[in-house]
């Protein structure tokens, strides 16, 4: 007898088997581009901070800037390279890779690693700022936390996610590099309320084109990856894993910085205003990229799905369409 299928994971053709591939097509092009990444965060950090900064509120307030970026930056990189890491333990042991104990043990293991290394750098190369000490170990933990996401059975649906969240990384970057035109053309002049009026709108405007570029990537991994058993719930997760994959790095921030931003409120009230802002500024933009790529991705998915097939209730609904039509 054989196994039912389930059909939520069918392809939108109708045709596939009832379960999607547990293998994630790309996954080692995936690492090496969130790695690329990562460093382009570390190396951001480190122009940012400096080498050997004095311990002053300016230096602080650089660092609470920049670490944001680092945990989300190893969060997915984790991500990326435990599904690496999967793959090549289902390579060398096909049947071990389908377990989930050790398909877990290796994809947790791969991101920690990865962690590990990144936390010992910012340990050694800013030992002596405050905090710095919970800022390492909460990169170690978003690796591993990253890696653990890879241990999921449904890895190329994460994968698109993966490949998605890097699609919303560059359009963020992109953005920033146009910042002032944006600022330009959404009304900013000399007046405070013109220029956060201008702010808000570029904000909006940037979490809206990360999230669609988020869902397209997710949707067209998907989609020419081979992964043919995937229905339309693994479109939806797809284009939602980089909104997720943001609000999962800013809870991790607001947990290992949370004596960093502890010492800067202290230091000024100000500050205190100013993180208060990035961090709703942050959640607002996971949020939007959530729901925006979510969106993107299941209308694509709509758009190439064929037109449903008349059945034999609606053939004989027509002659009687017609005789009614043609009675009046």
């Amino acid at each position: 007898m054989c196994a039912p299928t389930n059909s939520r994971w069918r392809t939108s053709d109708g045709h596939g088997a009832g379960a999607p591939p547990t293998r994630a097509p790309g996954a080692g092009t995936l690492a090496l581009l969130a790695m690329v990444w990562l460093l382009a965060m570390v190396t951001s950090a480190r122009f940012t901070v400096g080498d050997s900064p004095p311990l002053t509120p300016v230096t602080l307030a650089r660092i609470a800037l920049e670490f944001p970026q680092l945990v989300a930056a190893t969060l997915v990189a984790g991500a990326a390279i435990g599904l690496a890491a999967v793959n090549l333990l289902g390579r060398r042991a096909g049947p071990v890779r389908e377990r989930l104990a050790p398909r877990l043990a290796v994809s947790t293991a791969a991101g920690l690693a990865l962690g590990t290394a990144l936390a010992v750098v910012i340990a050694v190369g800013y030992g002596t700022l405050p905090a710095v000490g919970e800022l390492a170990g909460t990169l170690a933990a978003t690796g591993a936390l990253g890696g653990l996401l890879a241990g999921v059975r449904h890895r190329a649906v994460l994968a698109a996610g993966v490949a998605g969240a890097l699609a919303a990384f560059a359009a963020r970057f992109v953005a920033g590099v146009f910042d002032a035109d944006l600022q330009t053309l959404f009304g900013a002049r000399d007046t405070a309320e013109s220029l956060l009026t201008a702010s808000t709108w570029v904000v909006l405007s940037v979490a809206v084109v990360a999230g669609a570029a988020g869902g397209a990537i997710g949707y067209v991994y998907l989609r020419r990856g081979g992964s043919s058993g995937v229905g339309w719930p693994g479109y939806l997760v797809a284009g939602a894993v980089p909104g997720l994959l943001a609000l999962l790095a800013e809870v991790a921030t607001q947990i290992g910085g949370a004596r960093l931003f502890q010492l800067l409120g202290q230091l000024s009230p100000d500050e205190r205003v100013v993180q208060e802002f990035l961090t709703t500024t942050r959640l607002n933009h996971a949020l939007v990229v959530l729901f925006v790529g979510a969106l993107v991705a299941i209308v694509l998915l709509g758009r190439t799905m064929p037109a449903r097939a008349a059945g034999p209730a609606d053939e004989a609904a027509g002659p009687a369409d017609q005789e009614t039509q043609s009675t009046s």
